[in-house]
């Protein structure tokens, strides 16, 4: 009869601590999905900064968040222009490193931006 509750006690032990370690794992998995969407939302913040429709430049820029996080844009022209509309396409391509949320967040955009007149 001891030798029973032993071994249900063991089992007990080992089902709790099976189950907080689901609960610690989940937990910091939803630390890491928070710093995400707070990274995304700053990367939406950073695109938006870079120009509105109609001043669209060139440039490479790089800085920190408010949130420490360390960020990379890359602003480039692509080859085809609508001359005739007065536009030209852009691509954005902006590199987000997260201190504690794995691989960084890359985001890659296009914008149009109207050509200035000649």
């Amino acid at each position: 009869m001891l030798i029973e509750a032993l071994v249900a006690l063991a089992v007990t032990a080992c089902t709790v601590v099976m189950a907080l370690s689901s609960l610690a794992e989940g937990a910091a998995r939803l630390r890491q999905l928070e710093e995400r969407t707070e990274a995304l939302a700053e990367a939406r913040s950073i695109i938006a900064e870079a120009g509105t429709v109609s001043h669209v430049s060139v440039l490479t820029r790089s800085g920190t968040t408010p949130l420490g996080h360390q960020w990379s844009m890359e602003i480039r022209e692509t080859p085809s222009s609508q001359k005739a509309l007065k536009m030209k396409p852009f691509r954005i391509v902006l590199h987000l490193t997260m201190q504690n949320a794995g691989p960084p967040l890359v985001i890659e955009t296009y914008v149009i931006s109207q050509l200035k007149d000649e």
